[in-house]
């Protein structure tokens, strides 16, 4: 039996690219506002770290611009990046050309296109049209938590956009040209950008390891080796730095917030913390804003994202479609189980991810989630139910994501 496709008349065709065309104007307008009122938010760790890399060192070199030590390790009497080092590998030729006062988030902004136009892609090679490629790339690039960390310069998110882009290139190969050696490097990648994406490995070797093709114990292996080639590394980096291959400096962390440092208690990872993460990530929203503590009488803005998070179907009302799913196919599993497994990190976390707009920390697994929405919508398309939850969550998010910090997108 023939697939059932969406029929797409040419008048319609051409009023849903004029709307698609007004949207990512909205996006783009509403994205350098935002920017712009939030860019007074400026740290510097990988363009500092990557200045100190230039002159041999690990350690950063004072004075240290913008970020006055936040967010990084303090050992033996240096102050140390505690994340990866892949940002600041990026950022090594624009140090060197322009010197250490170059902004960090050109290479964010610069990601943001990388990254609507690999969604678009991708979207296109699991069988979706041009149109409702361009309807999803926007709900994961512009109405999506994904916005948030890319418009906001601080080095957490930073560390979280690059990383992103690595794992999307890394499922983007997999499922297009299949060249193993060349996925297992950018999750490597990945991975030494932000360490807890190598749990996203687990799609990957599930859909090898199970798959019937011939050749796949040599497939895993292409697949690992640079994987276990880039832990050494990490480790190697972690041991010049810390003395302990298995420290990258978090437990030296100089600027725990008092919320943190109670539940750091518990253990920086602990299952203590899995309650917390969840309902951060499915439960919570927004707050209201309250004429007093004595009433629920509202004033304007009205609502106000919490710093400690909000839940993904707030933000992201798109990925309640993946109800839809069809839990029976074997690639359907093997996402499910890189979303699972590539969330057990964030879930077992201390920080919950503090100081944010959403959920941030699943922005690790957007590149499956991606992939299982596509496989939702391939067979009948994007209905308008989705398109009219899509331009919910843009208005939604560029409202909201600049509250933690009293930001707003009017002035009230």
């Amino acid at each position: 039996m023939a697939k059932l496709l969406p029929i797409h008349r040419p008048k319609s065709i051409l009023k849903e690219k004029f709307l698609l065309a007004g949207i990512l104007l909205f996006c783009l307008v509403f994205s350098f506002l935002i920017w712009q009122k939030l860019f007074f938010i400026q740290q510097s760790h990988f363009t500092d770290l990557a200045a100190a890399l230039l002159q041999g060192k690990l350690a950063l070199v004072p004075p240290v611009k913008y970020s006055a030590w936040q967010d990084t390790a303090f050992f033996q009497g240096k102050y140390y990046v505690y994340f990866g080092p892949i940002p600041a590998l990026l950022l090594l030729p624009c140090v060197a050309l322009f010197g250490s006062g170059f902004n960090q988030q050109v290479l964010s902004i610069l990601l943001v296109a990388v990254n609507f136009y690999l969604l678009f892609r991708l979207a296109k090679k699991l069988g979706l049209s041009t149109l409702d490629a361009c309807w999803l790339s926007i709900a994961l690039v512009f109405g999506s938590v994904l916005t948030f960390v890319s418009l906001v310069n601080i080095s957490a998110y930073l560390v979280q956009v690059v990383g992103f882009t690595l794992l999307l290139l890394a499922v983007y190969e997999f499922l297009n040209q299949k060249r193993y050696w060349l996925v297992g490097i950018l999750l490597a990648l990945a991975g030494m950008t932000r360490p807890s994406l190598y749990f996203g490995a687990s799609f990957f070797i599930l859909t090898i390891a199970f798959s019937q093709q011939s050749g796949k114990t040599l497939k895993l292996m292409s697949f690992l080796l640079p994987v276990i080639f880039s832990l050494g590394i990490l480790g190697g980096y972690n041991f010049a730095r810390f003395g302990d291959i298995l420290n990258g400096g978090y437990s030296y962390n100089t600027t725990w917030p008092p919320g943190m440092k109670e539940a750091v208690e518990f253990g920086l990872f602990s299952p203590r913390h899995i309650l917390g993460n969840l309902y951060f990530l499915f439960f919570k929203g927004p707050d209201p804003v309250r004429i007093s503590d004595l009433s629920y009488v509202l004033k304007a803005p009205f609502l106000k994202a919490s710093e400690w998070g909000m839940g993904i179907f707030y933000t992201s009302p798109i990925f309640l479609y993946l109800a839809q799913l069809k839990i029976k196919d074997r690639l359907v599993q093997y996402l499910l189980a890189g979303v699972v497994i590539g969330l057990l990190p964030a879930l077992t976390y201390a920080g919950i991810g503090l100081w944010q707009y959403g959920y941030r920390y699943a922005v690790d697994i957007y590149p499956f989630l991606l992939v299982l929405l596509c496989l939702v919508f391939k067979e009948r398309g994007v209905p308008n139910l989705a398109k009219v939850l899509i331009v919910y969550s843009l208005i939604f998010n560029f409202y909201l994501m600049g509250s933690p910090w009293g930001v707003y997108p009017v002035n009230f």
